[in-house]
């Protein structure tokens, strides 16, 4: 008898530590500094390596300052590699030819890789419409952070006039290494990543001897891109002082433990487009995942999306949920608050039927934008991450998805569901129960020229509506 007891408490032993081998840590990063120091605390206690890929990547002080910590991962023998969009980004040509160039380690050896997914093409116009929407950062593919933000300070809640209200999600585990492996697939698709084209930059050409009569002004030329290349490194260098100062708003060395105080889940799993996906394709593994779950929901689904354009799919799901008394509620940005008028307007066109339909749906009434990609499933299953409810997420993007089943204690899908109620105070209610609400509010402080605008684009939605 003793001996059974002893077999059964091992095999239950085992099975806790197998369970525990591949869960995954999840926490959610809905506060703008704590997912900006994240994500530099992250950097600096990486070990082997960096992987950073991101839609929009601008050139302001918030930006330049997370690529001087890649710099100096590097420099510390970090092997970090940084895929951004060839189109959305506004990285200068000097700023990528220093991190390039400062970025060996003591023994000489270049440890950072600098690619751009898709540039611009002018033989191949279908291109501009493939985008790589995807944001995230990975270390050693054991932690990662993913969301909605993009590297720009209007994402962390720190630009002066209008900034983007998000949410991130960090996990550690299997998921990590699943992201690591998507990312590796991409980067070696040479047809669609492809090395920034610096020239003019390099330091072959400001050593190249110019003519001697120089009629187009060759040295002149090769002394402002000399001068840009070292103002570039003198920002990186005053951006780290800053930084080690502990008068910016990023902070180095703190030694912060992120993991230390989150719960494991063994339901997480990392949802990505395959890499081959192109326009027209039917290769959408991020939106049928999403839309298979979606059509399993059981009594409520909670959805904050900024842009909100449903397709034929999404729509036919959300008629055959409603019709088994699911209740949908939807947060999504208002005329007022929105960035993107080419969205709003496919929007504007599918409100009537979302309120008819008997959705529940809220405007988000501040000047900031909403920006945050997520959804809460009968309170327990959580989705975070790139996707957008519209046709260009599913179809025509590049996307990634955290899926995590939090149904032993549904903590996590209690903690999003408070995080979008606290968006819904800050919302309209635009419809309920099938009927419009608050008619009179709903355009309150939008500019005649925006409405205008608004409408004057919807003129011609039969023409762009999947590229919405």
């Amino acid at each position: 008898m003793k001996k059974q007891f002893l077999t059964v408490a091992t095999i239950a032993l085992v099975s806790l530590f197998a369970a525990s081998a591949h869960a995954d840590f999840v926490r959610l990063l809905p506060n703008d500094q704590e997912a900006l120091q994240a994500r530099a605390d992250l950097i600096q206690q990486a070990k082997k390596e960096i992987m950073v890929e991101y839609f929009i990547m601008t050139d302001d002080d918030l930006a330049t300052s997370g690529l001087a910590l890649l710099r100096q991962a590097a420099q510390r023998g970090v092997k970090v590699r940084i895929m951004i969009d060839g189109i959305f980004n506004s990285v200068k040509p000097e700023t990528l030819e220093i991190l390039t160039q400062d970025s060996k380690d003591s023994s000489g050896q270049q440890n950072l890789e600098i690619r751009l997914f898709k540039p611009a093409n002018l033989l191949k116009p279908i291109s501009y419409l493939h985008r790589d929407h995807t944001k995230m950062l990975n270390i050693d593919g054991q932690i990662m952070i993913s969301g909605g933000r993009n590297v720009q300070k209007a994402y962390f809640g720190l630009d002066e006039k209008h900034n983007f209200k998000d949410l991130d999600i960090l996990v550690s585990g299997k998921v990590a290494a699943d992201a690591k492996d998507f990312y590796n697939q991409l980067w070696a698709r040479t047809s669609d990543v492809r090395k920034p084209h610096l020239t003019t930059f390099t330091p072959e050409f400001l050593a190249r001897p110019c003519p001697e009569d120089d009629p187009m002004g060759c040295d002149a030329n090769k002394a402002r891109h000399s001068q840009r290349l070292e103002a570039a490194r003198n920002r990186f260098d005053q951006l780290l002082q800053t930084m080690n100062s502990g008068n910016g708003n990023i902070y180095l060395d703190t030694g912060h433990n992120w993991l230390s105080d989150v719960k494991n889940y063994n339901d997480v799993h990392f949802l990505a487009d395959n890499p081959d996906k192109t326009v027209g394709e039917n290769n959408q593994v991020v939106s049928d995942e999403l839309f298979k779950v979606a059509s399993q929901t059981e009594h409520s689904l909670l959805i904050m999306t900024p842009y909100l354009v449903p397709t034929a799919r999404a729509t036919q799901v959300f008629q055959d949920l409603l019709k088994k008394h699911v209740h949908i509620t939807i947060v999504t940005n208002s005329l007022k608050s929105t960035d993107n008028l080419l969205a709003q307007a496919g929007y504007q066109q599918a409100k009537a039927d979302l309120i008819a339909s008997g959705i529940e749906l809220y405007e988000f009434n501040l000047t900031d934008t909403l920006h945050a990609k997520t959804a809460v499933i009968d309170g327990h299953i959580v989705f975070v991450g790139s996707y957008n409810l519209d046709p260009r997420s599913s179809r025509i993007n590049r996307e990634i998805v955290v899926e995590v089943n939090d149904e032993e204690n549904s903590a996590l899908g209690a903690e999003l569901t408070s995080i979008i109620e606290s968006f819904k105070e800050k919302s309209l209610l635009v419809g309920k129960d099938g009927k419009v609400q608050n008619a009179e509010l709903q355009n309150k402080g939008v500019s005649a020229s925006k409405i205008r605008a608004v409408h004057l684009l919807e003129l011609g939605l039969p023409l762009y509506r999947n590229q919405l």
